[in-house]
């Protein structure tokens, strides 16, 4: 908790027969591995909220994913409240490889562990640095 992580990524181990750690011996019963992911992920939820949170009053660069879905360059993903604003059609938004748009977004919000903003049409002059 104290290096505010941004999200954790959380996977159980499980045994590979022919491995040298599937001959360890003390290997953990599957419900203490559950009850252990389940901690974390709380944990997870608990760290994307709070980074999410941390972008709230900023404007951001990003990459529209879906129609009314992007994701920053920081790796927060926003939820459009201007979604027919982030269509291909629009002006608003810059091409860049392959199918995909960037667009400058406020972040206004959190709904979950995603931020949530609109778009709108100028970057700022200098990016803002989120700072944890």
């Amino acid at each position: 908790k104290e290096m505010r992580f941004s999200g954790l990524h959380v996977f159980r181990y499980s045994q590979r027969e022919r491995t040298p750690a599937s001959r360890y011996e003390g290997q953990i019963p599957d419900a203490e591995k559950q009850r252990r992911a389940d901690v974390l992920h709380a944990l997870d939820k608990e760290f994307r909220t709070e980074f999410a949170a941390l972008a709230v009053g900023s404007r951001r660069r990003v990459l529209i994913e879906q129609p009314g879905v992007g994701i920053t360059d920081h790796f927060l993903k926003v939820r459009l409240s201007s979604p027919h604003l982030a269509l291909p059609s629009s002006p608003r938004l810059r091409r860049v490889e392959g199918e995909r748009e960037l667009a400058y977004v406020d972040i206004s919000g959190v709904a979950g562990i995603d931020g949530v903003g609109r778009v709108v049409e100028e970057p700022l002059t200098a990016a803002p640095v989120l700072v944890y």
